[in-house]
């Protein structure tokens, strides 16, 4: 199973979102992911590396090496995670068109909605076209301030995303920042109750659309 962190443009929290989720699911029982980073950064490999040993992590800069990673990966983990580049990079659309699942993290404000909106449907709407894949889609809304009226506005526009948003939204949580900086998992940090709080519920749902299939918790055979 592939599932595919991806944006149009960086900002959106796919790292911290992507890297928390591999954690997550070796928190959870099930085996170990591996992780493939082809972000432009590599955030991801120096975070996971000091975060969690037991995820194995490989890195990717061209299309030929997202393809050969993937099938590296694949060949020993029954779940890889991959954190995209930002943009409309082709190695996005091999990412994409081996996907299971593409997960679109967007800020909330209503210019990066639009955009991502925007920008996600049509490189996506062609990799199903053009390769006849059928991966499930969802945005995630990152960075909800439930203070403010827009947050309250931001939840009833979730229902009526398309692609689907994820019913699980993620408040601006301090603990995504400190986190890559310490180098630790989001959801292993003390006295952080709202992040494990809102991340719990969103790989749990992430995890609902592909576990059936896909995925296996250590000890299910």
């Amino acid at each position: 199973m592939l599932i595919v962190y991806f944006g149009t443009k960086g900002g959106g929290g796919k790292t911290s979102l992507s890297v928390s989720h591999a954690g997550w699911l070796v928190d959870h029982g099930y085996e170990p992911p591996a992780f493939l980073d082809v972000d432009v950064q590599k955030l991801a490999s120096r975070w996971l590396k000091s975060a969690e040993p037991k995820i194995v992590v490989r890195e990717a800069t061209t299309p030929a090496e997202v393809e050969k990673g993937l099938n590296a990966l694949h060949a020993e983990h029954s779940i890889v995670i991959a954190d995209g580049p930002g943009g409309f990079d082709k190695q996005n659309i091999v990412l994409l068109r081996r996907a299971d699942l593409i997960v679109i993290p967007v800020m909330a404000s209503p210019l990066d909605i639009h955009s991502a909106l925007a920008g996600a449907r049509e490189l996506i709407n062609v990799v199903k076209t053009k390769y006849r894949v059928n991966p499930k889609v969802r945005f995630v809304v990152n960075g909800l301030d439930d203070r403010t009226k827009f947050a309250k506005e931001m939840r009833s526009f979730q229902s009526k995303m398309k692609p689907p948003a994820t019913k699980a939204a993620v408040r601006r949580l301090t603990a995504l920042i400190r986190s890559a900086a310490q180098g630790v998992i989001p959801t292993r940090m003390e006295n952080e109750r709202n992040a494990r709080q809102d991340l719990d519920a969103l790989f749990r749902e992430l995890m609902s659309l592909v576990s059936s299939k896909h995925a296996k918790k250590v000890g299910n055979g």
